[in-house]
Formats: C-alpha cells, structure tokens, sequence
C-alpha cells in the first residue's frame, strides 16, 4: 500500500512518515506534519486516537485506504 506522502504529494520531508520503516499508517503515528492542520489539534482536544480526528478532518488519504483496501 502506498504511504501517505505518496498519495498527497507531500513534500515536508522533515515528516516522521518519510524516514518511518515498516507498514504503519499515518494515522498510528504521533507527530507527522499532515496536510490538514486541524488533525493534531482534534486529537488532543476531542478524540481518544488519531484515526477518530483524521475521519473528523475528512481525511483524504484516509478516505481513500477505506474505500480501496478494506480498513
């Protein structure tokens, strides 16, 4: 499965996500430089876990794991 980076075109190579091995996902991960700037802020201030916020935020890379590889 592609990574995050891959599917958004980010470009913020000083991301956790790009120097990360392995097959976690963007959402499992603290601290990544995601395009939508309200992701870290709703988990701190509304949810339990990352993936709750990132399906707040519409996430589209999110959406697209779910649609495309059963998440």
């Amino acid at each position: 499965m592609e990574k995050c980076y891959e599917y958004l075109g980010c470009t913020k190579h000083d991301c956790i996500m790009f120097t990360l091995q392995g097959e976690k996902q963007c959402w499992e991960v603290s601290g990544t430089l995601c395009n939508h700037p309200g992701i870290e802020y709703l988990q701190k201030k509304r949810f339990n876990s990352k993936i709750e916020a990132c399906e707040c935020s519409s996430c589209l890379f999110l959406k697209y794991v779910k649609e495309n590889h059963h998440l």
